[in-house]
């Protein structure tokens, strides 16, 4: 990702919330794009379903309890509901159990090189938001017995929403926040201060990546999601990342979806609707409306 480049501009690089970061900006305050990803990192200490004392993993054994959250944890669950519903069920956060009986239960990096001997399971195992609310005055959250929280790329989607525009609120010009693909951009809306960005698409062999089209950004969210990247092996199959919520085990083609919305975490929910089923997601109405998109597929 690039602005232009006789801008004075700061940008930090880290690792977080499973994945490479990039914080960028343009004017502010000095070691503004390290501060931003600070906040990512908080922001993973509440959210991370990998680290047991996080708000979410407590949400997650609460069993029914009501509980008080912090409000970024509060809204975080309040967008994973609405996508839900938004989405006609093709987006669903409580994915979780799914996930972790596919094999993906702890940080990605430590499952890659393991061969996993449990078979995925063949029944669905998918609760779905029906029961899950969010308080209107309190921060206060309560789940169902047995419900288990993912927030996949809405989470980092989300994250990036709030750091960018944070850093603009902050004093920047313009910022830049890429978590893993995830990426917000915000600020001044001037030709100027546009940001290119290259998303890289996984190619065929799934082995290496490609460039797709550039996009020219000064407002707004995008997210690519892709069966070709996070996969491993159970040890009968290789399985992915990306559960099917319908069935309750993971997509069985191919297929990479990139979205440009007014946001990064709603350029997540829409990524992941087309993933699943782009028939069911186009028929879903008002979905995708206000968004550009572009799907890949390797079995067509």
């Amino acid at each position: 990702m690039s602005a232009a480049g006789h801008l004075r501009r700061g940008s930090f690089v880290g690792r977080a919330m499973g994945t490479e970061v990039t914080v960028s900006v343009v004017g502010g305050r000095a070691g503004a794009a390290e501060a931003g990803f600070g906040q990512i990192l908080e922001l993973e200490a509440l959210w991370s379903r990998f680290r047991p004392d996080s708000e979410l993993s407590q949400l997650n054994r609460s069993a029914g309890r009501p509980m008080v959250v912090s409000a970024e944890t509060a809204a975080l669950v309040e967008h994973m509901v609405w996508a839900h519903g938004a989405t006609a069920g093709l987006f669903d956060p409580t994915v979780g159990a799914a996930l972790i009986a596919s094999g993906y239960d702890r940080d990605f990096a430590e499952i890659a090189p393991v061969r996993r001997s449990t078979a995925v399971p063949v029944e669905p195992v998918v609760a779905g938001c029906g029961d899950i609310t969010v308080g209107a005055d309190l921060d206060l959250v309560q789940m169902p017995p047995g419900v288990t929280l993912d927030p996949g790329g809405l989470g980092k989607g989300f994250a990036a929403d709030l750091v960018a525009s944070r850093l603009v609120d902050e004093g920047a010009r313009s910022a830049l926040v890429d978590i893993g693909g995830d990426i917000r951009v915000a600020g001044e809306r001037s030709e100027e201060l546009a940001w290119v960005i290259a998303t890289e698409v996984p190619s065929d062999s799934g082995d290496r990546c490609a460039n797709g089209s550039p996009l020219s950004l000064t407002d707004g969210g995008v997210a690519t999601s892709s069966t070709l990247v996070r996969r491993w092996s159970n040890g009968a199959d290789e399985v992915n990342h990306v559960i099917d919520p319908r069935t309750g085990v993971c997509l069985q083609r191919d297929a990479t979806v990139r979205v440009v919305a007014g946001a990064a975490w709603w350029a997540e929910v829409v990524a992941t609707a087309l993933l699943v089923d782009p028939d069911e997601a186009r028929a879903v109405p008002g979905l995708l409306e206000s968004v550009d998109y572009e799907i890949w597929r390797r079995d067509v």
